[in-house]
């Protein structure tokens, strides 16, 4: 409970993909994270959706940071503790590169670092540059990969710097 929950996104879509996003998706800049899509901002219905599960604002205001903005901008703007865990939903080769670099040094020993389109979905298969860039940020990382039994989804386990 005393624990900061921060979460960093655009809150407009995509940047533009690099040729390691290239795939059947067919991912451009922006896609579905429109407000014109969405008939609001994506900003506004996550904070919708933290009160249809019933979680207060008051706890919200005292435990949740959002940062809106591009990775390159707004990951500097982190002033939290160690991580326990660390989701990452990045899609893009970039943006998976830029979380990695910024967040990895400080997951604490024995916290955990989740990669939405890792492996375990066919996520991965959409997203190509996510895995690669996984990849080769976790080469030679004392790491140990796990598999959720639940959702299937693969993650790591961060055993030393």
């Amino acid at each position: 409970p005393q624990r900061r929950l921060w979460g960093f996104d655009s809150f407009e879509g995509w940047p533009a993909p690099t040729k390691e996003d290239e795939s059947p998706r067919g991912t451009v800049a922006g896609d579905v994270y429109s407000e014109e899509r969405l008939g609001m901002s994506a900003l506004k219905m996550l904070r919708d959706t933290f009160s249809w599960f019933g979680i207060p604002k008051a706890w919200l205001a005292t435990h949740v940071t959002l940062v809106q903005g591009w990775f390159d901008k707004s990951l500097g703007l982190y002033t939290g503790d160690k991580i326990a865990l660390l989701h990452l939903d990045c899609d893009l080769h970039d943006s998976y590169k830029l979380c990695l670099e910024k967040f990895y040094p400080l997951v604490q020993i024995g916290g955990a670092i989740a990669c939405d389109e890792y492996a375990g979905t066919f996520e991965q298969l959409y997203f190509p540059g996510a895995r690669q860039a996984i990849d080769e940020y976790m080469n030679g990382k004392n790491v140990k990969l796990e598999r959720d039994r639940y959702s299937g989804k693969y993650y790591f386990i961060k055993i030393d710097n």
